[in-house]
């Protein structure tokens, strides 16, 4: 069964190979499924190393096979699915890449430098990590007062966007991890 968490994630990501979903249950699974061979999914394999809900998950762009997931357990985790896909439950991550102070929410690599990935999280900061590495490479903290809503890369990866249920959206400097930029009330 689909998972029940409810929010503004999208619930659903895909990459030229695989598709991943979260589903209800213990472990906080998710299941990713092999896109090139579409057919009644008879039996789902899931990838279950969280201890609470999968929010959000997202396909690294340099390697169709890696997967991160963040969960209401505050984690990142890091899979790696098998060349032909999951074909039995996945219970240990191959590597857990950080934790924010509350629940994880959204997750972006970033698209142009391999192993860069972006976080947000209900602390109300923005986190970038050296996926190869397991470590924070910066945090945007006190910059958000209120719940982060979605990040976006700009195409290069030299800034990135959030927007927050203040209705504002910043543009920050992902090197400094200041905001450079606010527009206020930008959405209703």
């Amino acid at each position: 069964r689909l998972s029940a968490v409810t929010g503004e994630q999208s619930y659903i990501k895909c990459n030229g190979k695989f598709f991943a979903v979260a589903l209800q249950g213990g472990g906080g699974p998710f299941t990713v499924v092999d896109a090139t061979k579409p057919q009644r999914c008879n039996a789902v394999y899931t990838c279950n190393g969280h201890t609470g809900p999968v929010i959000d998950f997202d396909f690294n762009p340099f390697n169709e096979n890696q997967v991160v997931s963040c969960s209401e357990d505050c984690s990142i985790k890091l899979w790696q699915i098998p060349e032909d896909g999951l074909t039995e439950n996945m219970g240990e991550c191959r590597a857990e890449i950080g934790h924010h102070s509350r629940k994880v929410t959204h997750l972006a690599f970033h698209p142009t430098a391999d192993d860069v990935l972006l976080s947000t999280g209900f602390d109300n900061c923005v986190k970038l990590w050296d996926v190869a590495n397991c470590k924070e490479i910066n945090s945007c903290d006190n910059q958000h007062p209120d719940i982060i809503q979605d990040a976006a890369w700009d195409y290069m990866g030299t800034t990135y966007a959030t927007s927050s249920k203040d209705r504002a959206v910043r543009i920050v400097d992902a090197r400094s991890a200041q905001v450079v930029k606010t527009i206020e009330n930008a959405h209703r």
